[in-house]
């Protein structure tokens, strides 16, 4: 399934996002940019919380604003800095609400060992990484095509990074990761979009990777 922004365009005070833009292959797409460069606005146009002024957002020739709300959460998922919103609640009574599947904790222990630790926790005893993690989890669980992490990546050690980077199918999905840390994004990526000053410039991972986005980003 394609994620496409045909023509889209966004203007609101002194700032405008312009963007046209086809991702018709699996893997992870690093969103990167400087402060102010419009990483935020495409994650809320792409998921719908935004209408732009003109142009569309189309999932395979449908227009996001034209999905229920009630699909998109079978299209897309999104986890970003935030509280929980019952932090008494157990891990698993979160993921249970989360994810209507009966054998939800056995799928947890038997591919995501890692996690099974974590089940009996309530959520306002993990630490923010831990947390952020839990999120991320019921992101990969829930099973959707599209995947957006929005910076969440800067608040996990290396460690957690490693152990939840390696959980995310990448030949199967389009995951989408806005973050500020350009040089776990250039490791980690398989494309990136780069926004600089109302441009984009796209990158598939080739020998001049680095050096052809370097030169664009902060000449």
């Amino acid at each position: 399934m394609d994620l496409i922004f045909k023509n889209v365009e966004l203007n609101r005070d002194e700032f405008s996002f312009k963007l046209n833009a086809k991702f018709d292959k699996n893997g992870i797409y690093g969103v990167i940019g400087p402060n102010g460069c419009g990483k935020t606005t495409f994650l809320e146009i792409a998921t719908g919380i935004l209408w732009p002024n003109n142009g569309k957002v189309l999932y395979a020739k449908e227009s996001i604003n034209a999905i229920p709300i009630s699909m998109r959460n079978e299209l897309l998922s999104v986890s970003y800095v935030n509280e929980p919103a019952v932090p008494f609640m157990r891990v698993k009574e979160f993921l249970k609400i989360s994810l209507d599947s009966p054998n939800i904790f056995q799928i947890i222990k038997k591919q995501y060992p890692y996690f099974a630790r974590f089940l009996n926790k309530p959520l306002s005893h993990l630490s923010q990484g831990q947390w952020i993690m839990i999120q991320m989890l019921q992101n990969i669980l829930q099973n959707t095509p599209f995947i957006f992490i929005d910076e969440l990546f800067l608040f996990l050690d290396i460690k957690m990074k490693d152990n939840i980077f390696k959980f995310f199918d990448r030949k199967n999905k389009k995951i989408f990761i806005l973050s500020h840390d350009i040089d776990f994004i250039l490791k980690n990526s398989d494309y990136i979009l780069a926004l600089k000053n109302g441009k984009q410039f796209f990158y598939e991972r080739t020998r001049l990777f680095t050096c052809n986005l370097i030169d664009n980003l902060f000449e």
